[in-house]
């Protein structure tokens, strides 16, 4: 029961971080009205994974002495739920009129991220040896509140030219479902992962036409070797 829940924690967070940060630019903005419905929740989830590294980047160069937390992010989250409440109060229907091709489509993300999480269903750890020091900056991450500078305590290896950007993800995802640093490490990899079709169906759907992007999608996310075992190396930051 405490795994189904954690389970369950787990999936709410990660919905709730990689959508709600993008809807509310999108209706803060207005943007929306230049897609079509599913383009729309792509273009919401792309900006909401690089709300993060965004903003950790940016506080720690700009305001070095700001560090966040779970109450912080939680914070976030409701004000952008605060914000999309209000501004799309009056069209929120428009959000869900899927045509029958995108609910196609959608189909096609929900079976992508299936494999991704059965991939791991009996994997409590992240695989292979890059796992470790991407688990190990996820907790420096959580503990410090901000993205680290170096390696300390474990190794005296400087970060300045390494990429952190997904620490700024898994991190949170420690904080709002309070998991240990590799359970949010594997679960925000593996949605990232799963995730993999979107880019190349909202291209396709604007340059080639519909069913081109179904297909385009279905290759990326169900029938290619890569990104599906990037789990298998440890290559996590390959999805940041």
């Amino acid at each position: 029961m405490d795994a189904i829940l954690e389970q369950f924690r787990l999936a709410v967070v990660l919905t709730s971080m990689l959508t709600l940060p993008g809807w509310a630019a999108l209706s803060l903005s207005g943007l929306w009205r230049r897609w079509e419905t599913l383009q729309r929740w792509i273009v919401a989830i792309g900006v909401s994974i690089a709300f993060y590294p965004v903003l950790f980047y940016g506080t720690r160069s700009l305001l070095p002495f700001l560090t966040f937390g779970p109450y912080k992010m939680s914070g976030l989250l409701l004000v952008c739920i605060a914000i999309i409440v209000w501004r799309m109060r009056q069209d929120w229907r428009e959000q869900f009129a899927f045509e029958r091709l995108e609910w196609v489509a959608i189909a096609v993300f929900g079976m992508t991220l299936f494999t991704r999480f059965w991939i791991i269903r009996d994997h409590p750890y992240p695989a292979w040896s890059d796992s470790l020091h991407h688990a190990l900056l996820t907790r420096l991450t959580a503990v410090q509140g901000k993205l680290p500078t170096s390696l300390e305590p474990y190794f005296p290896i400087p970060l300045d030219q390494y990429h952190l950007g997904l620490y700024s993800l898994t991190a949170t995802t420690q904080w709002l479902a309070q998991v240990p640093a590799h359970t949010a490490l594997l679960w925000t990899a593996q949605a990232l992962n799963g995730l993999c079709g979107l880019g190349v169906y909202l291209v396709l759907d604007r340059k080639e036409g519909r069913v081109g992007a179904v297909v385009g999608a279905v290759t990326v996310g169900l029938l290619s070797h890569q990104p599906a075992f990037y789990v298998n190396w440890g290559r996590f930051t390959q999805l940041s």
